[in-house]
């Protein structure tokens, strides 16, 4: 994790990951705080949605389903990771996996 030396760094360890795999983009979800994406060369986070957490399950799920849904329509990576921070942050404010809600709710 701290790729031989010091402490871990996020935006090195995403910049190792991308010239030993081939990877363009690297998303990092950061719970609470958001997400951090590298892409383009570059790292960018994005901040988290506050809200009163009635049950994680399924807000990892969620995020990652919204991320890769913006990501493909070719979206934006700002609006791809805040709108992947909604969907997250609204599961995550309602009990159960698969909660009822709307796109309108998340954009």
């Amino acid at each position: 994790m701290t790729l031989g030396e010091g402490s871990f760094n996020l935006e090195a360890f995403c910049r190792h990951w991308s010239a030993t795999h081939g990877m363009t983009t690297i998303c990092v979800t950061l719970g609470s705080k958001g997400c951090a994406v590298f892409f383009d060369d570059r790292l960018e986070t994005y901040e988290g949605i506050k809200v009163n957490v009635v049950d994680t399950v399924g807000a990892g799920d969620a995020f990652a389903a919204a991320f890769l849904h913006g990501f493909e329509l070719g979206w934006p990576m700002e609006r791809t990771a805040r709108f992947a921070n909604a969907v997250g942050a609204l599961v995550a404010s309602r009990a159960g996996a698969t909660p009822a809600w709307t796109p309108d709710e998340c954009l």
